[in-house]
């Protein structure tokens, strides 16, 4: 059931002052200077920036939205904002619990049909807090998926397959015993909500939450508008197609803008006044000690205690995007990073919330140099554009066997093998005692239909590593 239009505009209204003040914080500078560099660098393609407190809200942003448009993106430029999305799907988790209509322990077989069987463990059962704080025992991402698109690879992906997986799953460890992320049980969080309230999950965030916030360009299908203002994702520089993940949506499907994360935040803070704070109060509540850094975990958020200030964030990564969204509860501060392309920005939202929190000094990818040059000569030249770099300015550009290996990766997942061949080749030139190196070399052959040279290069990557399971793997299906 939707909310009357009435509270719909009130809340609207009620947070105009805290997304449209100008007269409010400024980005510092240092942050302008880095997120220049990761542009310049070839590192981003655009970044957007944002801070609010009880002043106002403030932006930045630097680069393009795609590379055949000139604009930078701003506030009101969408991006997917990958796994973000989590902290939405706890949200309605803990309304629906001020609701009545679940409970955090409710075991989580009993909102699933009489076909699915959960695992259980020494008499427990699997509950809907757990997994909300990715304390399930179910792993990060389901095994039966079987992409025809790596750049997209849940967009088919079923309710049944992610009932069979279910199903089949057996659990490896206790219940609630230890942290481990899963999108797969976040996903299913969502699912099971929806199923219980009768609405698609995309129909349940709109009604309980984005529309009594006034989230207006908060969703899981663009509106035209919102196609219209969509950032291109990118990976090196490479087109991304869109990411659609409509079974295991709670987990990371939704798009947003950087004004929509920071009047979420401010709702969050108490700065903006909603229907929804005291259920935003019960995600903000540490229930589990991660253990890394001090790190706990709330429903869908994570919380880093320092002294006596509480820093409560998530990031989000999808194909071509990156996002990082936290506010800090005692400074009343909310910031949000977001860019169309696959280069972390979560330093960029740390640093602005705590200014002693380093930003990280990225050099200049070579692998964004070298793809330019590829598409603009060919392969050949840019094998010899990388060998000059490395002699000539072994200092300037990031020369990590990472680079060669994700790049060759690109071209073999765009079907371009004999170029991804080539640049897996000279990434074993440049790294003889790489594994991986090896590893994705073979893979290369592979794909060429050579498996004599796959082979060879799979036992080099073995023999380097003898703990690889994936190059064992392979070689004994070859």
């Amino acid at each position: 059931m939707k909310f009357p239009t009435v509270v719909v505009i009130l809340a609207s209204l009620i947070l105009v002052p805290f997304c449209m003040g100008q007269n409010g914080l400024n980005i510092p500078e240092d942050v302008k200077r880095s997120i220049r560099a990761r542009v310049d660098g070839g590192r981003n393609v655009g970044v957007i920036v944002g801070i609010v407190d009880s002043s106002g809200a403030r932006y930045y942003g630097h680069g393009r939205v795609s590379w055949s448009s000139t604009k930078a993106p701003d506030e009101n430029t969408v991006f997917e904002i990958g796994s973000i999305t989590k902290v939405f799907t706890a949200l309605l988790l803990a309304e629906m619990v001020g609701r009545n209509e679940v409970a955090l322990d409710d075991p989580i077989q009993q909102y699933l049909p009489d076909s699915v069987t959960v695992s259980r463990r020494k008499n427990s059962s699997i509950s809907l807090e757990h997994l909300a704080t990715h304390t399930s025992g179910l792993p990060r991402m389901p095994t039966n998926i079987t992409p025809a698109n790596p750049d997209n690879p849940l967009s088919g992906y079923t309710i049944e397959e992610m009932y069979d997986f279910l199903s089949g799953y057996r659990l490896s460890r206790d219940i609630g015993s230890l942290y481990e992320y899963s999108n797969y049980g976040a996903g299913l969080l969502g699912h099971i909500l929806a199923n219980r309230s009768g609405l698609t999950y995309e129909e349940l965030l709109e009604s309980r939450v984005t529309e009594v916030i006034g989230l207006g360009d908060t969703r899981m299908t663009c509106t035209p508008d919102m196609e219209h203002r969509l950032a291109q994702g990118y990976d090196l520089g490479f087109e991304v197609e869109d990411c659609d993940m409509p079974t295991l949506a709670g987990a990371a499907a939704l798009r947003s803008t950087a004004r929509d994360v920071l009047r979420f935040l401010a709702a969050n803070l108490g700065l903006a006044k909603t229907p929804l704070y005291t259920a935003m109060q019960v995600t903000h509540e540490p229930r589990v000690f991660e253990g890394a850094g001090g790190m706990h975990v709330a429903l869908g958020w994570r919380i880093q205690l320092h002294g006596e200030n509480t820093t409560v964030w998530h990031d989000g990564a999808t194909g071509g995007y990156r996002s990082f969204a936290a506010f800090d509860i005692e400074n009343q501060v909310g910031v949000v990073a977001l860019t169309n392309s696959t280069q972390s920005v979560s330093d960029l939202g740390f640093h602005l919330l705590d200014p002693s929190h380093p930003l990280v000094e990225l050099k200049p990818s070579v692998a964004a140099k070298l793809r330019e040059k590829i598409s603009e000569e060919g392969v050949d030249a840019g094998v010899r554009l990388y060998r000059y770099l490395r002699a000539s300015a072994p200092e300037t550009y990031d020369f990590r066997e990472s680079e060669l290996n994700t790049l060759g990766h690109r071209y073999l997942r765009d079907g371009e093998t004999l170029t991804a061949r080539s640049i897996f080749r000279l990434n074993v030139e440049a790294y003889p005692e790489a594994a991986s190196a090896y590893a994705s070399l073979g893979e290369g052959y592979l794909a060429m239909g050579d498996t004599t040279l796959a082979i060879v290069n799979y036992m080099k990557s073995f023999d380097l590593t003898p703990l690889n399971r994936n190059a064992v793997e392979i070689l004994c299906r070859i």
